[in-house]
Order: structure tokens, then sequence, then C-alpha cells
């Protein structure tokens, strides 16, 4: 079969698609970015798949082919890039959807379109369990704007502090807001806190090797779809951390879920166990398993 494949971003998981759909025999070619990049051969393809529920889904689903759709988080809250009510959702054979809690969002703006609810995969043969020194050093890996909870980021650290002094929050990711950063410099001194913003490169390579020195993965977001590089730091043996974001219940056990303060420290203080974390991700979030449903329904609709 020959899917042809779209997403508003180059994502760093695009690969991991590739490769399960070349496994199970389809020929797959990509749209990745803006439309005006790209003079678009629909006749080629036997399905589309969306890797997003805006931007290119709204442009694709005008077009008569047979087109699978993920919605992943952004899509609900509506985007610069369009509204899943843009969508023509006559020619979507299937919506699949990261994050549970987010349905009951996208049912009053779609009501006649019921989901199948997936999760995000990582590669394990990539994501490989570190040995690591111990330390205090605790990874927030998050392209930062309101949603990521910067001001709640900020006194979580500091309340670490209080019962470890050496904890320090080590940052990768775009800072999409001079506000925010300016924020979190200014507030540091106060907290008698430090935070090291490293930057960030899109590759795997990038995040793997900030990663060996980092004990800890760090979220205190608002919202998320299901966030990849919590699969990821803990494949590589670090404690999640994580705030209780909408849907977290659906894909992380309560034992690494903090909702104040007293719980996070709690969690920080308990026993690291590296081996374990990884072990969730393998028995979970392996992307080979959590990508079949999607390939079996377009197999499934083309016999």
């Amino acid at each position: 079969m020959k899917i042809l494949c779209a997403s508003n971003w180059n994502n760093t998981w695009i690969p991991y698609w590739t490769k399960y759909l070349e496994s199970r025999g389809h020929k797959v070619k990509w749209l990745i970015g803006r439309k005006e990049d790209f003079e678009i051969d629909y006749d080629w393809c036997d399905v589309i798949l969306c890797m997003w529920a805006i931007g290119w889904a709204n442009i694709l689903s005008k077009f008569n082919k047979p087109l699978f759709i993920i919605h992943r988080s952004y899509e609900v809250f509506n985007d610069v890039r369009g509204s899943v009510q843009d969508i023509n959702w006559n020619n979507v054979k299937r919506l699949f959807m990261l994050n549970e809690s987010h349905y009951e969002l996208f049912k009053k703006q779609v009501s006649y379109i019921q989901p199948t609810f997936i999760k995000n995969g990582i590669d394990l043969d990539e994501w490989t369990l570190f040995k690591r020194e111990h330390n205090h050093n605790i990874a927030w890996i998050a392209n930062i704007d309101h949603k990521k909870g910067e001001m709640l980021a900020a006194h979580a650290i500091a309340e670490l502090q209080k019962i470890d002094p050496l904890v320090q929050l080590y940052h990768i990711g775009k800072i999409q807001s001079n506000r925010i950063e300016l924020y979190l410099n200014n507030i540091a001194p106060y907290m008698k806190s430090t935070w090291y913003s490293e930057g960030y490169h899109n590759s795997h390579k990038f995040v793997l090797d900030f990663l060996k020195n980092k004990k800890y993965i760090f979220s205190s977001s608002l919202v998320e779809g299901h966030p990849m590089n919590i699969l990821e730091a803990m494949a590589t043996g670090c404690k999640p951390l994580i705030h209780r974001y909408p849907g977290v219940e659906y894909q992380f056990p309560e034992k690494y879920i903090w909702t104040t303060f007293d719980d996070l420290k709690r969690i920080y203080q308990e026993p690291y166990k590296p081996e374990e974390y990884r072990q969730f991700i393998v028995n979970n979030y392996d992307y080979r398993k959590v990508y079949e449903p999607v390939a079996r329904a377009i197999e499934e609709y083309k016999k």
C-alpha cells in the first residue's frame, strides 16, 4: 500500500513511523512543514495519514482520499493553523487520539466522531538504560510556553531545594516567550536557585547526551498529549516527577505523579529504581506495539 504521511513539524518520531510502516510492506512518502513548500502528487497514494489534526489535516481532508488522523494535543485548543472544525470529517475514516481527557473538549467542536485512543511510542534500541553516577540533577525537556507551567516549575524546584540544597534544574528546549525567559531569570536569585538552559537541537543524540548525567525527568505542564520526553528519559533510567496534567492517570502510574509540593518531595525522596522506570516503558510504549492499531486500521480499510 502507498501511504502519504503528513506532519506540520519535523518531529523526531517521524523515522519511527517510516520504519514501522515499511516493515509491514508499505511504501511511504512524507509532507513535512508548510504546504507552500510542496507540489503534492495526490494520485500516488492509496491513503493519507496525518500526524496532527490541524494544518495538513485541514488541507488534505478536502481531497477524495481516505484519511486517517492522529489528534495529539494542540488541536482541540484551537491553533493558528486551523481548528478541528475546519476538517472535512466525511473523508476521515478513523480518528486516533493520544489523551482521553481531551475527548470532551473535542466533542464540543465535532460531536459525531468517536476516536480510538492510542499512545506515543519510542525505539527502545535507541533509548538505552544509562549507568549514572549519583547526582541531584533534574532534566526539564520542553519548548517553554505558558502551558509548560513555568511559574509552577520555579516554585517546585525551590521546594525541592528545601529538602536537598544540591538540586539543580537543567533545561533543553526553546523558550518561546521572552516574557517567560525574563521571569525565570529574575525569580531564580530570589528563590536562591539556579536553572540552566542549554539550548536545543532537533536530534535524539542531543537529548541522549543531555540525559546521561540527569537522574530525574521533570514536568510541570498544565496540559499534554502524551509527552515523548518523559517516555525517552524513563527508558534511560530517569525517575519521573510528573505534575498532574489532565489525562496523566491514563499514561503513567500514580506513584510518579505529583499534585502538591508535598507529593513532589515524597516522590523525589523515594528510592531511585532506574530498571523499574525503563521496564514500564518496555511493557507499554515500544513504538512497534503502540503504532499497530493505526497500521491495522489502514490495512483493514483497504481489504
